[in-house]
């Protein structure tokens, strides 16, 4: 019978890799794509992005609520650090994309 704690391990792993690093690389590209697309076709791009940040919320909660997730610090994560995380990420996010959109149509 296959051991499914590291199984379980495996999942909780890839949840907080997607949510730490690679959804905010993610993020940055497609800021990216929408600053270079910004006058010709943004929507593409615009959709990807904000369906990335939904995808990097959810992960979030999925790790916190089903992985007994950890802090960055490897501290246990509660509610209130998913909480802060969206703040954090609406601060980040929301600014990033218009700058990106109206600094691509302004700039090129």
């Amino acid at each position: 019978m296959p051991d499914r704690s590291s199984e379980s391990s495996l999942i909780a792993f890839s949840f907080r890799l997607f949510w730490m690093f690679i959804g905010n690389a993610g993020l940055f590209l497609l800021a990216l794509g929408v600053f270079y697309k910004s006058k010709t076709s943004p929507l593409g791009y615009s959709i990807a992005y904000w369906v990335l940040v939904a995808a990097i919320l959810i992960a979030r909660f999925v790790d916190i609520r089903y992985f007994h997730g950890e802090t960055s610090d490897g501290e246990p994560a509660t509610m209130l650090h998913l909480k802060r995380y969206v703040i954090n990420l609406a601060i980040v996010a929301i600014p990033l994309f218009f700058i990106a959109f109206f600094l691509g149509r302004v700039v090129q």
